[in-house]
């Protein structure tokens, strides 16, 4: 009996080292290779003013965004212990409903403009970012989680109609658009953005997780009342990379 138990108590003890080097140790570099939805829509309008029969005209484009696609790559660095950076360049682009709304004076008499809307075909919405953040870095050897903040450095690229072609004819009372001239404007602000995900490592060097963030910044346009503001929830999944 005491045989046995000295046996098995060898066998135990020669198990464990294997078994512990079986595990595999954190990993120092993480990248994340990801599919995102951003859930965040708006709306916004951008208006352009210009003279003609000595008064003034107007071209207003209204877009209704739609929730954006895109992907969302990264790479986590372990710094010591468990505090890591993060730093991920995305890339989204959205659908959207875009609404020409133009005024344009008469020819013949003051202070009776002539007003005709009109849906917008090919208008494009399209945002990139860089982010860094710096936070927690969990220790799980299956699964295990992270969370971060930090800064948005964010740039949006946006189509809008500067001027139009008009069919003028007798008695000039109905507004005949023939034309839509569009051109892009784009600005780049600094935002700020936190984070957490979890991942699954099932392999040495591969993994797969997900991610949730909240993400604001805030652009000025050109022909705007008010700032673009563009903040909500983004969710991303994807595979891992580790080494």
């Amino acid at each position: 009996m005491r045989t046995s138990w000295t046996f098995l108590l060898g066998g135990l003890l020669a198990a464990s080292p294997a078994a512990s080097q079986s595990q595999p140790s954190p990993e120092r570099v993480r990248l994340q290779l990801n599919g995102t939805l951003d859930t965040s829509t708006f709306d916004y309008t951008l208006g352009v003013d210009f003279e003609q029969y000595l008064e003034t005209a107007s071209v207003q484009t209204l877009v209704a965004a739609e929730k954006g696609v895109g992907i969302d790559l990264g790479v986590q660095f372990r710094i010591v212990g468990n505090f890591g950076m993060n730093a991920s360049y995305m890339s989204v682009d959205r659908d959207v409903t875009s609404t020409l709304t133009a005024s344009v004076p008469h020819p013949l008499y003051f202070d009776q403009a002539r007003e005709t809307t009109l849906p917008l075909e090919s208008i494009e919405l399209r945002e990139r970012a860089f982010l860094v953040g710096l936070g927690y870095v969990g220790d799980g050897v299956g699964w295990d989680f992270a969370v971060f903040a930090g800064v948005t450095f964010a740039r949006v690229n946006v189509e809008y109609a500067t001027s139009i072609d008009v069919d003028e004819a007798y008695p000039f009372d109905v507004l005949d658009i023939t034309n839509v001239v569009t051109t892009e404007q784009s600005d780049s602000s600094v935002g700020f953005h936190a984070m957490g995900r979890i991942d699954y490592r099932f392999a040495r060097h591969f993994g797969a997780g997900a991610h949730a963030r909240y993400n604001q910044s805030s652009f000025t346009l050109m022909g705007a009342s008010d700032d673009l503001k563009i903040d909500g929830l983004q969710v991303a999944a994807g595979l891992r990379l580790y080494f």
